[in-house]
């Protein structure tokens, strides 16, 4: 292992055992990761979070003594300097409860069953990024050059939908969250849902492609063989575009 990389202090909050000794035995073998504790409960995971200063918790939703949000809602009133990310591991996957975690700050929420080399890439993924509330400014600069891609696919400017593209491509410019992460964190900042974010960029989206102008055409007329792309699709395009205006 190369010394220099520095490795993800991991620590595991699980009440299962079997899943417990699985999840231990599989990241102690990983170079890259650091498990620095292993808890069975809430209380004792908190515990653990104080004394060990992890850099990512993974825990489950449900625990003996604690549920998910007590344990989100207690790192993300740590001091920043010493908070860890948290990633959700659940067999849980109602939308509902889904929803409310990210709405009570949790970093990722991952439904079981998960396929350990994706869970391991996640956590490094997630641990390397800056948080998107606090790494906005190295693409203030290109707001406007971002709002005038979105205008001139053909995007009008006097919709929602408008600042809710934008905002997902300055999202995707600095992170790669997925799409409902997406949803949840524009939902947030406009005081709205994420279904009505979700439906609106859609709607802008079906629009753009009825117009169908130059400069859509030029980005969009090779892709899914001339059908309106999925808005995954539309929005990676419209930040490719972006990073190489903004970084040429």
């Amino acid at each position: 292992m190369n010394n220099d990389v520095k490795q993800v202090r991991l620590l595991i909050v699980e009440d299962n055992v079997d899943q417990r000794e699985a999840l231990s035995k599989f990241f102690n073998g990983l170079s890259q990761f650091d498990l620095c504790g292993v808890a069975s409960s809430g209380q004792e995971g908190l515990t653990k979070i104080i004394e060990l200063n992890p850099d990512v918790v993974l825990c489950d939703f449900i625990i003996s003594d604690f549920d998910g949000f007590e344990i989100i809602k207690y790192v993300k009133n740590m001091d920043e300097l010493k908070r860890p990310k948290i990633i959700i591991l659940s067999a849980i996957g109602d939308a509902n409860i889904v929803r409310k975690a990210y709405e009570y700050g949790v970093d990722y929420y991952i439904v079981k069953p998960v396929v350990l080399d994706f869970l391991s890439n996640k956590i490094l993924e997630i641990n390397s990024e800056s948080n998107f509330r606090n790494n906005m400014t190295p693409y203030k600069s290109g707001d406007s050059l971002i709002k005038n891609i979105v205008k001139n696919i053909g995007i009008p400017i006097n919709i929602f939908a408008f600042n809710f593209i934008v905002q997902a491509i300055k999202i995707m410019c600095n992170n790669s969250y997925c799409l409902k992460e997406i949803y949840y964190i524009i939902a947030e900042s406009e005081q709205t849902s994420p279904q009505s974010v979700e439906t609106l960029i859609r709607t802008a989206i079906k629009k753009a492609h009825e117009l169908n102008n130059k400069y859509y055409r030029e980005l969009f007329s090779e892709i899914n063989e001339g059908k309106c792309p999925t808005t995954t699709i539309f929005l990676k395009v419209l930040t490719e575009v972006a990073k190489e205006k903004i970084n040429p």
